[in-house]
């Protein structure tokens, strides 16, 4: 199989924080299945590569190019990452970035300072 849609599959899973038993699951199949499609040693039926491009609402051209790993594409997982949490973890993100946002306008401000 090609082993890039075997790594789309693999990264998808992750970046969502799904198990391998969770990504069976959703796409009613065994674990072993799962970790099969992950290393190259399974082929997705068309079925199967239907409901992953509708469970990690991608494009499905990711599947079959070069892998991108661009701002836009972290940014698009983080954001779907974040949107699946609860509310709960959803605000201590918001508190986490504002913390680290301040840390960062002090650290930039203490190097002004030092270079002048």
């Amino acid at each position: 199989m090609n082993k890039q849609i075997a790594s789309v599959i693999k990264d998808l899973r992750l970046a969502r924080g799904f198990t391998q038993e969770r990504l069976a699951e959703e796409l009613g199949k065994s674990p072993g299945y799962v970790g099969m499609l992950e290393q190259g040693r399974a082929k997705p039926s068309y079925d199967v590569m239907k409901k992953l491009i509708t469970e990690f609402q991608v494009d499905a051209n990711l599947f079959f190019e070069e892998p991108v790993c661009d701002a836009v594409f972290i940014s698009a997982n983080i954001v779907q990452t974040v949107q699946n949490m609860t509310p709960e973890l959803q605000e201590c993100i918001r508190y986490f970035t504002h913390i680290i946002d301040q840390f960062s306008k002090e650290v930039r401000g203490s190097n002004e300072n030092c270079n002048m």
